[in-house]
């Protein structure tokens, strides 16, 4: 898989320092994002907090970074809504939508149809 576009992204300018964000540890930081991690997740797994990733982010010369972070977030927003609604029709492909007493498996569909097969149980003679 090619890599997004917001992965080329310019990184703050900062000193070099040993405790840091370095342009590593800065694209390491959007890639956990981009796979799906709360920017407080992403920053502890760097060993760095969120306030800190925050503070970064409103530096002077952080637009690139903070352009790269929102996008990063939408990318993995979108890969989570792809994959819920791949897993949604697998589930209907296989027909575990329905229980083993041919009742729908409500939990498991979208609302629309939740409200449907609600309406047709309840028409149904007993």
């Amino acid at each position: 898989m090619k890599s997004p576009a917001f992965i080329a992204f310019t990184p703050v300018p900062l000193r070099l320092r040993a405790d840091g964000w370095s342009r590593e540890l800065q694209l390491a930081f959007v890639h956990a994002l981009a796979e799906g991690a709360k920017p407080g997740e992403a920053a502890r797994a760097l060993g760095k907090n969120r306030q800190n990733a925050y503070a970064l982010r409103r530096r002077p010369g952080a637009e690139s970074f903070a352009a790269a972070w929102d996008e990063a977030v939408a990318f993995a927003r979108r890969r989570r809504i792809e994959r819920a609604s791949e897993e949604r029709q697998e589930r209907q492909r296989s027909g575990r939508d329905f229980s083993t007493y041919e009742k729908p498996n409500l939990p498991n569909l979208p609302r629309e149809t939740v409200a449907f097969h609600s309406a047709a149980l309840r028409r149904r003679p007993c």
